[in-house]
């Protein structure tokens, strides 16, 4: 198979040790879960269940998950050759493509599907969550994970496409409850002409917002929470432009490699958990309801295959 593209944006990174991530260049109910009355004992998982009354908590481990994400049969490279032919019909006919078209290779070209020669898949989150609706993830550190999540514009692309945020963690005292991280999560504009950033859920869940940003402007995403559906960011500048965020209430999650690789560190075990696998063009890889898993003291492979339609 030869290569479909060169240079991958949003090598996937754990959040354990996560530093950059999401926004978007150009609804709902705004209050964070940790908004609450402290008389209302419902919560959200990740699953998207919800529950009333006593959660029990599901102890940190030390167990691993690791696997890599695969093209299954053969690429259509068809579909890549539209996709990437779409993409310069729209950066040509953009009053800014002269300056669109100076940036690098991968810049320039479609980011849905990234795919190296061997077909490993990149940019696919991978996360997961209590099998056990009446549970929850206990996080006894969370000041240990990133402070600051960045994606920048220094093109007409954003940089990284994808990323994973931890916002919130269920309150061990009160785990009904949802407590911040203060994890912000910035976006840049290091391109000498001015982007738009417009970010949301499709639900409406995190209503986000639609500013420009003059070059050298950056603004902090707010309102945003741990929900069961990606955040879409877009640019009304630059229609091509997006980019894919993912939000958790626990930090067991990640984004595929350029190799297609990932792994999850740290995983609770001996304790009946689901894994999922999300990517924006394929959708959901281990179903909608995830695939039930229980992680030993052993590291545990899990392979995801996604077709090119």
């Amino acid at each position: 198979m030869r290569r479909l593209h060169f240079g991958l944006l949003g090598a996937g990174l754990p959040v354990l040790a996560l530093s950059l991530f999401l926004a978007g260049c150009g609804g709902g109910d705004n209050k964070s879960s940790s908004d609450k009355p402290s008389g209302d004992s419902t919560t959200t998982t990740d699953t998207g269940k919800s529950t009333k009354g006593e959660l029990k908590a599901i102890e940190p481990g030390k167990g691993v998950i690791k696997g890599k994400v695969t093209v299954k049969g053969t690429v259509d490279e068809s579909v890549i050759k539209r996709m990437n032919t779409e993409l310069m019909e729209l950066i040509n006919k953009n009053t800014n493509k002269d300056f669109c078209l100076t940036g690098s290779p991968a810049e320039k070209e479609q980011q849905g599907y990234r795919i190296d020669e061997k077909g490993n898949v990149a940019n696919v989150f991978v996360w997961i969550a209590p099998a056990d609706k009446n549970t929850y993830f206990k996080i006894d550190k969370p000041e240990d994970f990133a402070k600051e999540v960045e994606i920048d514009q220094p093109h007409c692309a954003f940089i990284p496409h994808v990323a994973v945020l931890f916002p919130e963690y269920h309150d061990p005292a009160n785990p009904t409850k949802m407590k911040k991280t203060d994890q912000k999560v910035v976006v840049k504009n290091t391109a000498p002409q001015a982007h738009n950033t417009n970010y949301k859920t499709a639900s409406g869940k995190i209503p986000g917002d639609n500013q420009q940003l003059k070059p050298g402007e950056s603004l902090q995403l707010k309102s945003i929470i741990a929900v069961n559906e990606p955040i879409i960011i877009s640019c009304q500048i630059h229609g091509w432009m997006d980019a894919y965020l993912r939000a958790f209430d626990h930090p067991y999650a990640t984004t595929t490699k350029p190799d297609g690789t990932f792994e999850i560190i740290n995983v609770p075990t001996g304790v009946k958990l689901k894994v999922f696998a999300w990517h924006e063009k394929a959708g959901d890889l281990a179903g909608k309801t995830g695939t039930e898993i229980e992680v030993k003291d052993e590291p545990l492979t899990k392979d995801f295959q996604l077709e090119v339609k």
